[in-house]
């Protein structure tokens, strides 16, 4: 048996509503468009009904008529029986009050219609002879990964009535919660976590600072900690080998990373280092992605499946490490800040589609190591200014010695994370320790378990 995955019944009776009534574009323009249409008479209609809103004009049989007569489309009507055939969308309208139902049948026809041509080409090209594999396996996600986004979300729009229900509901849940310290996601830099009441779902948190300032290891306890609570967390290490991230992750268990790297170990560095090891295998919720260059369309799709699959989870964690390095689609003519912003922009949407925090480190650039006092700000973000527009909360690591080597005693040792910009919690400064020797960050309490 055939299906046609078209409604010629379904598009009559949306245009039929409109033409009685000009004020239903507004609500039905929201579920199609033109190209939704499959008859091509349907096509030429709705482009008219465009035009007239667009123009402030009425929507009805006569100004519709007159702007396909404009648009030179009335031949597409006139073997339909020409104004007769309006007469005969408006006639058959039993009631306008379900125009919403049949719009949205148009537009998810019209969605099956195009899943169904691309995959179609895709199950093609699967037998050419000469066909470039790399090529092929990236153009197909692509292609998906552009359909997915192009999926209309009915439910975007939200009423008052629905919002306060949700807001009530949130308070509820926290009051429940109350005597839990924080929720969310927890990072593990405590008064960080306090400010924040923890990491939530759909935000994007962007740490930066200058090179050798310790970013990546402060992701790495980022990444031990929320295992270790029994959340799965995905790394996407651009930079370093995946054996790299997870040594120093044992270096930051307590051993100590010099003797690491050189092998010079003791007895008690391997009950260390086995201890360290046990703890963060039997959590077993870090997956790592080392793949030196990755598009931010390829990098979301991995996290979908991922997120899918071993990353089921009311909490989860994504970190990126760095966002520069991940590619946007390089359009023609795109400038290297146009690619970083498009970067920036997806991993917003990649925190909001799959309901889960991202972390994404980031360089700054070298203007702040020619100022007096070398404490970032947020124009010192690298390539583009669109990272703090779409980050919920951007936070800079400094650490003084790293900046003057020749700083006074009592700075050596310590870091400070400054919170310049936090949607939902007070900005400032968190300070905090830093162990080189066991890449590892600490509270400013802990200083004494140097």
């Amino acid at each position: 048996m055939t299906w046609t995955v078209t409604s010629d019944e379904a598009e009559r009776n949306t245009l039929g509503a409109v033409l009685i009534s000009s004020a239903l574009f507004a609500e039905v323009s929201g579920y199609v468009e033109a190209a939704d249409f499959a008859h091509p008479a349907h096509v030429a209609i709705w482009r008219a009904m465009a035009r007239l809103d667009a123009d402030k004009r009425p929507i009805d049989l006569l100004t519709t008529w007159d702007q396909l007569a404009a648009d030179n489309a009335t031949d597409r009507l006139t073997a339909l029986g020409g104004t007769a055939y309006l007469e005969d969308l408006l006639c058959g309208v039993v009631t306008v009050e379900n125009v919403a139902y049949h719009a949205k049948k148009v537009g998810r026809l019209a969605e099956r219609r195009r899943w169904g041509m691309v995959l179609r080409e895709l199950a093609a090209s699967t037998y050419a002879e000469d066909i470039d594999e790399e090529g092929f396996f990236g153009g197909a996600e692509a292609r998906v990964l552009e359909l997915l986004q192009q999926r209309r979300s009915t439910g975007s729009l939200i009423t008052a009535k629905q919002g306060l229900r949700l807001v009530l509901a949130e308070i509820d849940d926290r009051y429940e919660h109350r005597d839990k310290p924080v929720r969310g996601v927890t990072i593990g830099v405590g008064d960080f976590d306090r400010a924040a009441n923890g990491l939530r779902a759909s935000q994007l948190m962007v740490i930066a600072a200058r090179p050798s300032v310790g970013k990546s290891a402060l992701m790495g306890n980022v990444v031990e900690h929320v295992s270790r609570a029994g959340m799965p967390v995905l790394v996407f290490s651009l930079e370093m080998e995946a054996s790299e991230l997870f040594e120093r992750m044992v270096a930051a268990g307590g051993t100590s990373a010099d003797r690491l790297r050189t092998g010079k170990l003791e007895t008690r560095d391997f009950v260390q280092l086995n201890r360290t090891a046990s703890d963060i295998a039997t959590a077993n919720r870090i997956s790592v992605d080392q793949s030196g260059a990755l598009t931010i369309a390829e990098l979301r799709s991995r996290t979908r499946r991922w997120r899918a699959g071993d990353g089921k989870g009311e909490h989860a964690l994504v970190c990126v490490d760095y966002l520069q390095l991940v590619r946007g689609s390089r359009d023609k003519g795109q400038k290297r800040e146009e690619e970083v912003a498009e970067v920036s922009r997806g991993l917003k949407a990649l925190a909001k589609e799959l309901k889960c925090p991202v972390i994404a480190l980031a360089q700054l650039n070298r203007e702040v190591e020619k100022r007096g006092n070398k404490r970032p700000g947020l124009s010192d973000l690298r390539e583009s200014g669109q990272i703090e527009q779409d980050a919920d909360i951007v936070a800079f690591l400094y650490r003084e010695e790293v900046s003057n080597p020749d700083c006074k005693p009592e700075d050596k040792g310590t870091a400070e994370l400054i919170i310049a910009k936090g949607r939902g919690m007070r900005c400032g400064v968190v300070r905090l320790v830093f162990q080189a020797d066991h890449q590892r960050f600490l509270a400013a309490s802990q200083r004494g378990n140097q």
